[in-house]
């Protein structure tokens, strides 16, 4: 019965989730006036509709619902005014020229705001591409169906999130807890025997950016002034909830030990294998509370924490049999398990409550979590510099937009030629691993559609049965957008080339211009990511210093604490909040740098080394914290005291290092490490403790490897 639950919650997830949902609303909303227009023998004019209906709706991003209307009133405004002016001086070739550096430039930098302006700025670029390939008459008549299709498509979104507000908070709460699921199930495979330890810190890595990336989004959407001040129970309760969600991912985090240390000790025991199943329970009952968040109403995936409770009597008695140091291990271990199932019932019980408030959460607390940007022109102003990579890519969209431009008007004309164009928009990026990346699926998918979309042209279908193809094809394009843009980029393509078929182009001209416009335009624009670069060889030295900072503000608070002093728990989340977004960040910086050239290229294996005991770091800081918050078994401890300060003392030498603040030379290379302090022997040593203590000093060491890496840079 409850493999037939789960069964039933998958395939539910998957039918309501949100790009499924979204996918199908999006689609109605596209191709509803489009029908209704050729119904009444205006084909043209709902084909501009829809044009601007899909692109606003690609600057929908998810967030607050008074700000996505804004955004969506802002992008329908700008992408018609785009459209009208492009459609004015389209007669002129030397007045889109102009008009090609003004937009590209200007709308480029737009990427300093991140987000929504972001989007707006990207598709308003195509949509100038649009209006220089189209060549409407009448840029009156081109424009107004633009703005009103954006409009249209803001008034469906403002109905929907009206009679559904709660749909895309729910949805991210359930892809929080999925993506903590899997993280979970990657802990486990540091009890599993048969895998190094190097590959299981491999995965775990990518595990925790993908769980900072959904909490992020989580806060976007549910912590605005709107949300937070609002004193209805719903929201109250959606933000407790939110809150027990991100506490229970420390609890998830608290199961971090010496590893090493775990496998020799418990594989003596023969109890690895029970752990690891006992830890891939929790992970799949996770999983399912997850999915429950958003598919399952009021009637909630109970979490069956009774099904462990024999393996922890179990283990305890293993425990009882032991000495101290295994005793200790194995109990920690098993409180652990015992508190995330105690966590989860309790996220299960507010899931399911009729009422509920937000009294032990402060609403001026809770907006300082919120991760919505401020929009300033002083954050313009920094990124008016050549040392920002957000003007370099200005810079260089602008040269390569205009160097395929002249190309379009020169070398080759013809009616499709504007996909070059369309092209270099779509897959130049500021960094050079995403641009290779999305070079990589453009041109695959392209190619892909292209031969697809020649299949089944080649079936002569009838005009209603291409239709639905259509329609069909763009849902799945908006479905794997966010999902897997290689298939996104199939789907679209198809879509192009029936649709201009429908509009009476020639088969033969279309897949030939479709195909050479984006092989070159693929190759332009990876060729043009060395003009202007920005390699994350520039900036990886701040990501690093970020990262060891907050892992400093994260463990002055564990000093505090075991001082007997207060500390604000607020605070401590911020810090904990900065160090999952700093230590995601570095994460991300590290995989663009892999897919550089190498010549620009860092010591990736030192900056591997340097994550993962940064990860140690952090994950034995919260775990130590939290326990420390529960018990007063280590507090004002002097041993503790002195080799937290120590192990403190350690990272601030690494943090003067890193920034450049401190004399690398001047620094005795024969300063005590981790084996020269010494605990008193009656003291008990907490394994968290140890790691802090031995993985402080040589993310030290690491510091100074990286800082003599950019030394010999600067001297080169």
């Amino acid at each position: 019965m409850q493999v037939l639950h789960k069964q039933w919650l998958q395939i539910s997830r998957l039918l309501r989730g949100e790009y499924v949902v979204n996918a199908v609303r999006c689609t109605s909303v596209i191709v509803a006036p489009v029908i209704v227009f050729a119904n009444i023998g205006l084909i043209i004019t709902g084909i501009y509709m829809g044009l601007g209906t899909l692109l606003v709706s690609l600057t929908d991003l998810p967030g607050p619902r008074v700000n996505r209307l804004r955004f969506l009133i802002l992008g329908s405004l700008t992408l018609g005014l785009v459209a009208f002016i492009t459609a004015v001086a389209q007669p002129s070739p030397w007045l889109i020229a102009l008009l090609m550096i003004s937009f590209c430039f200007g709308f480029s930098m737009l990427a300093a705001y991140g987000g929504n302006l972001n989007a707006i700025g990207s598709l308003a670029l195509i949509m100038m591409v649009f209006a220089i390939g189209l060549r409407p008459v009448d840029p009156f008549s081109f424009a107004l169906p633009v703005i009103s299709g954006g409009i249209w498509y803001t008034a469906c979104t403002g109905i929907d999130t009206y009679f559904f507000p709660h749909r895309s908070i729910n949805n991210a709460l359930s892809e929080c807890m999925i993506a903590m699921s899997h993280f979970l199930r990657k802990k486990a495979e540091f009890y599993n025997g048969d895998i190094p330890l190097a590959d299981a810190y491999k995965d775990i890595i990518p595990g925790h950016l993908s769980v900072c990336e959904k909490q992020e989004s989580l806060r976007t959407i549910l912590l605005s002034k709107t949300t937070v001040f609002n004193k209805d129970y719903r929201s109250g309760k959606l933000i407790r909830l939110t809150a027990e969600v991100i506490d229970l991912y420390e609890q998830i985090l608290a199961i971090h030990y010496d590893y090493e240390f775990v496998r020799k000790t418990l594989q003596e025991l023969d109890i690895l294998e029970q752990i690891k199943r006992m830890i891939e329970d929790v992970a799949d009952q996770l999983y399912l509370t997850g999915i429950s968040l958003h598919v399952a109403g009021k009637k909630r995936y109970q979490i069956p924490i009774a099904s462990n409770n024999a393996v922890l009597t179990q283990l305890k008695q293993v425990a009882q049999m032991g000495d101290a140091n295994t005793a200790d291990l194995i109990n920690a271990i098993c409180k652990n398990i015992e508190q995330i199932c105690n966590k989860l019932t309790l996220i299960n019980t507010l899931a399911v409550a009729e009422s509920g408030s937000s009294e032990e959460i402060d609403s001026t607390d809770a907006i300082r979590f919120s991760s919505i940007p401020r929009i300033d022109f002083s954050i313009l102003k920094q990124h008016l510099s050549y040392h920002s990579p957000i003007f370099r890519f200005a810079l260089r969209l602008t040269v390569l937009c205009m160097v395929a431009y002249i190309l379009m008007l020169f070398v080759l004309p013809g009616k499709y030629s504007y996909w070059l164009l369309l092209t270099i928009v779509i897959i130049a990026r500021p960094g050079f691993s995403v641009t290779k990346r999305r070079n990589v699926q453009r041109i695959a998918g392209s190619l892909a559609g292209i031969f697809i979309a020649y299949g089944l042209l080649n079936l002569r279908l009838p005009i209603h049965a291409q239709f639905l193809l259509i329609a069909a094809f763009l849902a799945g394009y908006i479905g794997f957008l966010y999902v897997n843009y290689l298939v996104s980029v199939i789907f679209i393509t198809i879509v192009a080339i029936i649709g201009l078929h429908l509009l009476g182009g020639n088969n033969h001209s279309l897949l030939i211009q479709r195909s050479y416009t984006v092989l070159l335009g693929g190759g332009m624009a990876l060729v043009a990511a060395f003009l202007f670069p920005s390699w994350e060889t520039n900036r990886i030295r701040n990501l690093i210093k970020n990262a060891l900072a907050s892992n400093i503000n994260l463990l002055e608070d564990l000093v505090s604490l075991t001082k007997l002093q207060s500390v604000n728990l607020i605070e401590y989340k911020l810090k904990r909040k900065q160090v999952f977004v700093d230590t995601a960040n570095l994460y991300k910086s590290f995989e663009h740098l892999r897919n550089e050239p190498p010549s620009t290229g860092f010591d990736l294996d030192l900056l591997y080394r340097f994550q993962v005991f940064n990860h140690e770091l952090y994950a034995s800081t919260s775990s130590l914290f939290h326990s420390q918050l529960n018990e007063d078994q280590f507090q004002n401890n002097p041993d503790i005291i002195k080799s937290l300060e120590f192990s403190l003392s350690y990272l601030k030498k690494g943090l003067s290092v890193i920034s450049g603040t401190a004399e690398v030379s001047a620094i005795s290379d024969k300063e005590p490490h981790m084996d020269s302090y010494c605990f008193d022997d009656h003291f008990d040593v907490p394994k968290q403790l140890e790691v802090i203590t031995i993985r402080a000093p040589q993310v030290y060491d690491q510091t100074k490897m990286m800082n003599a890496f950019w030394m010999r840079g600067i001297s080169k």
